[in-house]
């Protein structure tokens, strides 16, 4: 555990910016780190405890509800598709609980030092309105996805005439939610940041600065860091963008079966806004990392129009740096190996789902 110590320091600004998210990961019981006396540390042994006890908890639940369809008689016979993505679904939400308490667990650490690192990064390349912007996105996402679990899934459950255990089933997928907007908050940060890193890159050839030495050493620091923030949001997220997007797929299998049976249009109709809210947040958090790695490439850009310019040897040194660290460090992120994080997943999301449907659909109505 990484102890409680000066160099743990977090400015109020930023941990301003952050609590919205960091709300929402302590109200599911899986934060990511904490905060206290202005001091981040990685998530303690209570802290941990309590998470397990959610995950056995939440499991547990589901475990009832399985218990309850298998002992129901009705559902089994005349609801069939019904029954049977009910038990794939609840398997589901079982083995995403399971990784998501691990990832708490492990990752804590590195979510702490990504934050530290971020730090050092907000302090050299902050923009005031980006801030500002921001922090209000970061508390409109926290109000639609409570608002929604809180009214939304209620009013479903009241139509669908659900048992209170089946709510709070339904309410658990909040978990996955919270993770899917913190991942896309937060590479959306270091988008931002290296926007701010380009535009300063910029600068360099309009501008005399009086300390070029000390400047381009702090651009090159903060490029240092926004790459390291990089590879820690990779390991810390991959396993759940992974989930999430397997999740996704089955998910809509599952469920297209429900769309060829017309006992069931509520549950079509809730089922096909959970899925359409899932596919935003998917093409959202590919949209962003998008514009990262469109930000690094444009940062290689800045770099080159530097050496083609009358440059000073302390930005001509920066410039040569940026490149060679670029070519040693940086690639897109691949969720575990399985398929890359860019502006082409959700294309290829829809296409394996489109293959599909084409198959089910034929089975069918043969």
């Amino acid at each position: 555990m990484i102890d409680n110590t000066n160099s743990n320091y977090i400015d109020k600004n930023l941990q301003t910016m952050l609590f919205p998210l960091n709300l929402m990961q302590n109200m599911m019981f899986f934060p990511k780190y904490s905060i206290y006396n202005n001091n981040i540390r990685s998530n303690s042994l209570l802290s941990n405890f309590v998470s397990l006890c959610t995950t056995i908890a939440v499991i547990s639940l589901h475990l009832y509800r399985s218990y309850k369809l298998y002992s129901d008689n009705i559902i089994r016979e005349f609801i069939n598709i019904l029954y049977i993505t009910s038990y794939f679904d609840i398997i589901l939400t079982c083995i995403g609980f399971t990784i998501n308490f691990i990832v708490s667990v492990y990752q804590s650490k590195n979510n702490v030092l990504f934050i530290l690192k971020l730090q050092k990064v907000h302090t050299f390349l902050n923009g005031e309105q980006q801030f500002k912007r921001f922090m209000y996105r970061n508390w409109m996402f926290l109000v639609f996805e409570f608002l929604y679990f809180t009214f939304g899934l209620c009013f479903f459950c009241v139509k669908l005439n659900l048992p209170k255990y089946d709510y709070f089933c339904s309410l658990t997928a909040l978990c996955f939610d919270v993770n899917l907007v913190y991942a896309i908050r937060m590479i959306k940060l270091l988008s931002d940041k290296v926007e701010l890193w380009n535009i300063e890159a910029q600068k360099l050839l309009q501008l005399n600065y009086v300390d070029i030495e000390s400047h381009c050493q702090k651009m090159f620091d903060a490029y240092v860091h926004i790459l390291e923030c990089y590879d820690l949001f990779q390991c810390s997220y991959q396993q759940l963008i992974m989930f999430n997007s397997v999740q996704f797929f089955f998910h809509f299998l599952f469920y297209l079966q429900i769309a060829v049976d017309p006992r069931a249009i509520i549950t079509l109709i809730s089922v096909c806004q959970y899925l359409l809210r899932n596919l935003i947040y998917q093409v959202m958090l590919s949209v962003n990392c998008e514009r990262f790695y469109t930000g690094i490439t444009n940062a290689q850009t800045s770099c080159a129009l530097i050496l083609h310019s009358d440059c000073t040897d302390a930005e001509r040194r920066l410039a040569k740096n940026i490149k060679r660290l670029h070519r040693a460090a940086f690639t897109k992120m691949n969720a575990c190996g399985i398929f890359y994080v860019d502006a082409t997943l959700p294309l290829k999301l829809s296409e394996l789902t489109s293959n599909y449907t084409a198959v089910l659909l034929q089975f069918a109505f043969l």
